[in-house]
């Protein structure tokens, strides 16, 4: 037989009520919270969930749509927000969309009609009428919709586009060939147009043939690579903008016995295993992806409880890791 809330507030040396704010979703003491939470586990505390959600309408579930399960960095982000949510004792059910705007909505409204108590989206296509209609707290992640509906966790792709770039152009660098995301996506137009304000603020013309705009997939990545290879005037760098893409162009450039970075600079995003994995180790763009899970489920779990009103943007920094895979090349403006 499951133990009491009673039991577990006697093994955790906290009151009854202290325990059922925990099973609430309300936030403890840190100590208190260790607290409950091991003396939950040691005794094996369960609850019946069907009947307390009829009881407080309240389900203690959160609702997700990524883009794919298959993205390394949806895994480690809805990772990071299950094991936060798990500890206040919420559930999380996860949907997959794709960037397609129609199944992103078919997702949302069956997490809504299983009475998720809060959601996290990637959204695509959204539209601030849509995000308004949503009956619970939402925190979008990465992409920006078209008003503030809800609450945002988004990353400085713009300013770590232009920090990569400018490093391609300070090694010397003027012929840099872009692979970006779909326009449609928030983090696509601001990786590009963080290369855009390097290249205008240095002078530095950016051919038309060198940006190329793909979807986000490994195919993708290496079709792109391969076209800005074999174009007449084969770029001197090559900066891929998602993790897909990096992974992508890099077989594209092994393919073809280009080494990295004698007969190409390269420079990656979001994939920092393969980034040290190859010789010689790739510069990258990493985001910081447990802290944007993190910051999402508390900004959710805040909102759900009652603890936080109003509409928050964060913006977290990326991170621009210089490694040995950008050749400096002599005499062609070194200095900036």
């Amino acid at each position: 037989m499951s133990a009491t809330i009673k039991q577990v507030a006697a093994r955790a040396g906290v009151s009854s009520a202290t325990v059922s704010k925990y099973l609430n979703g309300v936030p403890l003491k840190d100590k208190n919270q260790a607290a409950v939470r091991a003396a939950i586990r040691e005794m094996g505390y369960t609850r019946n969930t069907m009947a307390r959600g009829l009881r407080t309408k309240r389900s203690m579930t959160v609702g997700a749509v990524i883009f794919e399960f298959s993205n390394p960095y949806s895994a480690t982000v809805m990772s990071e927000i299950e094991n936060y949510i798990s500890g206040h004792g919420y559930g999380i059910i996860v949907c997959e969309s794709k960037t397609d705007a129609s199944a992103q909505r078919e997702k949302i409204n069956f997490l809504l009609n299983k009475l998720v108590d809060g959601l996290i989206i990637c959204p695509v296509g959204l539209t601030d009428e849509d995000l308004r209609a949503i009956p619970v707290p939402v925190v979008c992640i990465d992409q920006l919709a078209d008003a503030r509906a809800c609450d945002y966790i988004l990353g400085g792709n713009a300013a770590a586009s232009f920090e990569a770039t400018e490093h391609l152009i300070a090694f010397g660098h003027r012929d840099i060939g872009i692979i970006c995301g779909p326009a449609e996506l928030y983090t696509a137009r601001e990786r590009l147009a963080g290369v855009l304000a390097a290249h205008e603020k240095y002078g530095v013309r950016l051919r038309d043939e060198y940006i190329v705009t793909t979807g986000y997939e490994v195919e993708s990545g290496y079709k792109a690579a391969r076209k800005l290879i074999e174009t007449a005037n084969r770029p001197t760098a090559i900066f891929a903008t998602n993790h897909h893409l990096t992974l992508g162009a890099v077989i594209a450039l092994n393919e073809a016995n280009i080494n990295i970075p004698d007969d190409i600079s390269f420079i990656g995003f979001d994939y920092l295993e393969l980034a040290n994995a190859v010789r010689p180790n790739l510069s990258i763009v990493v985001q910081p992806v447990a802290q944007i899970g993190v910051t999402a489920a508390e900004m959710l779990l805040g909102k759900m409880t009652g603890q936080k009103s109003g509409f928050d943007i964060i913006e977290l920094p990326l991170n621009f890791i210089r490694q040995k895979s950008v050749k400096r090349i002599i005499g062609t403006g070194d200095e900036l």
